[in-house]
């Protein structure tokens, strides 16, 4: 359901409002929006029922780029069609293989220190976070294959859309983890301003520069997910259920997300991580409807974008 040209004090919120919370695995999320309101609370204040559980991805973050967002849900069914694109275009090279992660796992103490340092005790600094494709050039995590294999490190966004790398940053703590292949420390891997100049400069050598439309830089997600999966981290009955974040790697093989350059370009889609290794498709759905009484429906993923070309890259 499309809730269009939502208000708060005269000002434009998103040409598009796809839901409140359409749970379960999220990917990449743009927050595309213009104004710094919260818009949960104005929706819940005029009594705006909505009928799916999604991210609130859609909170005002400054001067972003707008375009068109497609709200079209991603069903478990297209999830694994995009990671088997992913499989298809980027893994079935025998000579690049391995260097392509199947997905990478964030430590929940990880995440929970990233989301501490950034947003809560430099509140109102930033308003998201980019996830940034880096290359560590080492084989020093669990479930790597390679030591040029593709990583993430996750770096605060200021509100004017520009990667701070002054901030606190992680990297992430395992590869290709699964039910199967299940150790990951739960120590964070801190990252720093050199770490990120290296180890994105190693990704942009390796990858990028020979296919700068596929290989993805980095994707922007709002605070408020972080936010919500933090809430979750940290909730007395169910934080204790889950080991970390997962982001699975994948393509549209089709232009459907804004900013994107390539029909193949590669995509990110982020859930929650059992303490079995195995991802949870279905607790985000339950816990944010649990905690914020909103409407949901059976689908449990959430349709996100690519952050927009004119998006300021970084600042010192």
């Amino acid at each position: 359901t499309d809730i269009k040209g939502v208000k708060t004090r005269g000002k434009l919120v998103g040409t598009r409002l796809w839901g409140i919370v359409k749970g379960g695995s999220f990917v990449c999320i743009l927050n595309y929006c213009i104004t710094k309101t919260n818009v949960m609370t104005h929706l819940i204040k005029n009594l705006i029922i909505v009928t799916f559980f999604c991210s609130l991805s859609f909170i005002a973050v400054g001067q972003c780029s707008t375009c068109e967002q497609n709200t079209d849900p991603v069903s478990e069914e297209n999830l694994n069609r995009y990671k088997n694109n992913y499989y298809l275009l980027y893994r079935s090279d025998p000579n690049t293989t391995l260097q392509h992660s199947k997905s990478v796992d964030f430590s929940k103490q990880a995440i929970v220190e990233f989301y501490t340092k950034n947003f809560l005790v430099n509140a109102g600094r930033y308003s998201g976070v980019s996830v940034c494709f880096i290359n560590v050039n080492s084989n020093a995590f669990p479930g790597q294959e390679h030591e040029k294999q593709i990583g993430l490190m996750l770096m605060p966004t200021t509100t004017s859309c520009k990667i701070d790398m002054s901030g606190y940053s992680v990297v992430n703590n395992s590869f290709n983890q699964d039910r199967n292949n299940n150790s990951m420390s739960s120590t964070p891997i801190p990252g720093n301003r050199q770490k990120y100049l290296t180890y994105t400069g190693n990704y942009k050598r390796q990858f990028h520069i020979n296919s700068p439309k596929k290989y993805t830089r980095s994707s922007r997600f709002g605070i408020n997910i972080f936010k919500l999966i933090h809430e979750l981290f940290e909730d007395p009955t169910l934080g204790s259920l889950y080991k970390g974040l997962r982001f699975d790697f994948g393509s549209y093989n089709d232009n459907i997300a804004c900013g994107q350059a390539d029909p193949n370009q590669i995509a990110l889609f982020l859930t929650p991580v059992k303490l079995d290794g195995s991802a949870d498709y279905t607790v985000l759905k339950t816990f944010f409807y649990n905690k914020y009484k909103l409407l949901g429906d059976k689908d449990t993923f959430n349709h996100g974008e690519l952050c927009p070309k004119n998006c300021p890259p970084e600042i010192n």
